[in-house]
C-alpha cells in the first residue's frame, strides 16, 4: 500500500517528494474556497434586495396609476383633468396596501421581507391649476401634467450574511407618475 502511495505522489509531484508542501496548497484552497462563497452570498443578497426594490416600485406605480384613474376614466383620454386630492389619496392607499399586503395600518401581513409599517412620506397630487413654469417636486422632477408625488419608505430583511450586510436594509421609492395616455380629435 505504502508503495503505490509514494509511487503515485512520485508520479504526479516528482520535484516534491519529501516535503510538506501539499498542506498549504490545501489551506489555500481552502481559504479562496471561503472567500468565494461568502462573495457568492453577498451577491445573491444584494440582487434579493433588487428584486424587493423593483417589486416595490412595481407596487408603488400601480397605486399611482389607480389614484390617477380615480376621477371618471373618460377623462383621463381628453388631457388634462382633475382630481380630487382627498380621494386620490385614499385610492392610492388603498392600492398600496393591496399590492404589498398591507393591512389598514400599513403593516406587513404574515410572513413578509418587509419588517417594519410603510411609511409614506410625501404624496402630492397635481393639477393642471397647480402647474406652472419651472415647476419641479421636492426631488427635482419636472412636473407638467396631471400627476402624483409619492415617496413610500421602508426596511426589508436581508437574507443572508447578516453580520456583514447587516439584519435589514432601508428601501426609499421615489415616483412621479402621470397619464401619457392622449386621444387627438382634430
Amino acid at each position: 500500500m505504502w508503495r503505490i502511495r509514494s509511487w503515485f505522489t512520485g508520479r504526479w509531484y516528482p520535484c516534491r517528494r519529501d516535503t510538506n508542501r501539499g498542506s498549504a496548497t490545501l489551506i489555500s484552497g481552502a481559504m479562496m474556497a471561503a472567500v468565494i462563497t461568502v462573495i457568492c452570498i453577498a451577491f445573491i443578497s444584494l440582487r434579493y434586495l433588487y428584486s424587493v426594490r423593483r417589486a416595490g416600485d412595481v407596487a408603488v406605480v400601480a397605486a399611482a396609476l389607480a389614484a390617477l384613474r380615480s376621477e371618471a376614466a373618460e377623462n383621463l383620454a381628453y388631457g388634462e383633468y382633475q382630481l380630487s386630492k382627498p380621494a386620490a389619496v385614499a385610492v392610492f392607499k388603498s392600492a398600496l396596501q393591496e399590492n404589498l399586503k398591507l393591512d389598514s395600518s400599513l403593516r406587513p401581513l404574515g410572513d413578509h421581507c418587509i419588517t417594519t409599517p410603510v411609511t409614506i412620506e410625501e404624496i402630492s397630487v397635481y393639477n393642471p391649476e397647480d402647474i406652472t413654469a419651472g415647476l419641479t417636486c421636492s426631488c427635482g422632477t419636472a412636473i407638467r401634467k396631471t400627476s402624483i408625488h409619492v415617496i413610500v419608505s421602508y426596511r426589508v430583511r436581508i437574507p443572508g450574511l447578516h453580520g456583514l450586510l447587516g439584519t435589514e436594509s432601508r428601501l426609499r421609492i421615489h415616483k412621479d407618475v402621470d397619464n401619457h395616455y392622449l386621444i387627438n380629435i382634430a
